[in-house]
């Protein structure tokens, strides 16, 4: 079916018209309206001109940015998202500025050295008692012992990549003059936060607790008016988008890096074999005879698995999209209504690589994906990546946590302004951005001197939640010439 000729699909996408910004929902101020760049247009450009944005460059996607030129950073892994992300959109005739936000917004919350840094500051910020954890023994954490302190506590914790995009894009993290941060939109949050799960999975972190409850304090600003979810089909897309880059580019990095050998990747990939139309075969088999050079061989093989992934899922989801209209599951209108949709079976399975009531496409392309990702994520390269980033995230920790005066001034003052809000008074009576180097660092010794001496964990806490937005925002490098500087 061409895309002119999918005309109904239109009625599914979002309406920037709907749009509420997080000044608007704190009756803050109303944004103007632009003369022609709507909400999600002005979203993307917010997101692409951030210092957040303009970071992923530096840090791990999988393989560490330092080993190779030509190894995918976050920032590479983004745009690539982006792309795929648009070409679905543009096939089911969903609204391409939000797809476009979301894609550049989504990973912009992420830490140094790829997920294995973002567990070890989740486990960093967890509750533990176990004294051989590997967070380090110097955080409050270890002295919770009473009920009534883990309770505190438990609304506090956590750490993910997702929902610490949003928060980046909320707080004041990089000294905007808005109040509001980036000020974006409902529906750009929205998507952010649920392009991937917004709690960890059992035994992926080395903690009981696997939700970060601390983020639940933003779900307000991607709700709508009628407080219901700001969901949109175009979030779904990013997330699956979002998954097909990591498999095409985690093959290819696998292949640069020599972690896997040819005949593993025929192997791999013959697992969708079944999956490709007759043309994409045709060349799959061909280059089973010759592979020819590397660089050829790495091109057909992510154009051959990108392809079959996109195609199956924008044919899917042009059917279901089909029956959820024939059905009248949900209305033609549906983002402007009081809608609990989000949690309908049929809505959660229509961007997808099946047709309702089918599974046998996604269950493929699952294993495919597990298979991959043993391949690539225990690969001695990947490992002691991650073992190095794990330990260099631990040890700044603690030795900020130890002297949080060796945070730079842009942290401290997120830390007065962060204390000033939790109730802590100060006696100096000058704005955060207004007050010099030396005065905040006074006024902050002090702060910290009382709140550890009086045990007042949720304020302990707020120290090491400016600690953790400090790691989560640095680069690869950065942070290991930081650990360097500490430590020699």
């Amino acid at each position: 079916m061409a895309y002119e000729e999918v005309c109904y699909l239109k009625n599914y996408a979002a309406n920037a018209n709907n749009a509420l910004r997080c000044s608007i929902i704190d009756n803050l101020y109303n944004s103007d309206d632009h003369s022609y760049r709507n909400a999600f247009m002005r979203d993307r450009d917010r997101i692409l001109y951030c210092k957040s944005f303009l970071r992923l460059s530096g840090k791990t996607q999988v393989y560490a940015p330092s080993k190779s030129d030509h190894q995918r950073t976050r920032l590479t892994h983004t745009l690539e998202v982006s792309q795929i992300a648009r070409t679905i959109a543009k096939s089911l005739d969903l609204d391409l500025d939000l797809t476009e936000a979301i894609a550049l917004g989504h990973d912009i919350g992420h830490t140094p050295f790829g997920h294995a840094g973002e567990r070890m500051l989740h486990e960093i910020m967890s509750p533990s008692n176990d004294i051989d954890s590997q967070i380090p023994k110097s955080t409050s954490i270890y002295k919770l012992t009473s009920n009534d302190s883990k309770e505190a506590y438990k609304k506090l914790y956590g750490f993910k990549h997702n929902l610490q995009s949003v928060r980046a894009t909320i707080e004041d993290l990089e000294t905007r003059s808005s109040e509001n941060g980036l000020d974006l939109c409902n529906y750009t949050l929205w998507g952010m936060a649920h392009h991937s799960s917004i709690k960890y999975k059992a035994g992926k972190v080395a903690t009981d607790y696997l939700e970060p409850l601390f983020y639940q304090k933003y779900s307000r600003y991607w709700k709508k008016a009628d407080g219901s979810d700001a969901w949109s089909f175009e979030a779904f897309v990013v997330a699956e988008a979002d998954e097909i880059a990591q498999m095409h580019h985690d093959l290819e990095d696998a292949i640069r890096s020599k972690s896997i050998s040819y005949e593993s990747v025929f192997n791999l990939v013959g697992m969708i074999e079944d999956l490709m139309d007759d043309n994409d075969k045709e060349i799959f088999k061909a280059l089973q005879q010759d592979p020819r050079s590397k660089e050829f061989f790495i091109a057909v093989v992510s154009k051959v698995v990108v392809n079959t992934l996109v195609t199956h899922l924008i044919n899917a989801s042009k059917k279901n999209f089909e029956a959820i209209s024939i059905k009248d599951i949900i209305p033609q209108n549906i983002h402007s209504l009081n809608t609990d949709l989000i949690e309908n079976e049929f809505i959660k399975k229509t961007i997808g690589y099946d047709v309702f009531d089918n599974d046998c496409v996604t269950k493929k392309i699952n294993d495919f994906k597990y298979s991959l990702s043993k391949a690539v994520l225990y690969s001695n390269d990947v490992q002691r990546t991650d073992s190095k980033g794990r330990y260099i995230i631990k040890n700044l920790f603690e030795a900020y946590y130890t002297n949080p005066q060796q945070l730079p001034d842009t942290a401290l003052k997120n830390l007065y302004k962060s204390l000033s809000i939790e109730g802590y008074k100060f006696e100096i009576k000058d704005k955060y951005y207004k007050i010099d180097s030396s005065k905040l660092r006074y006024a902050l010794t002090q702060a910290i001197s009382e709140i550890r001496g009086k045990r007042n964990i949720e304020m302990d806490i707020c120290i090491m939640r400016i600690i953790c937005d400090y790691i989560a925002g640095m680069t690869d490098n950065f942070a290991i010439n930081e650990y360097e500087k500490l430590y020699g």
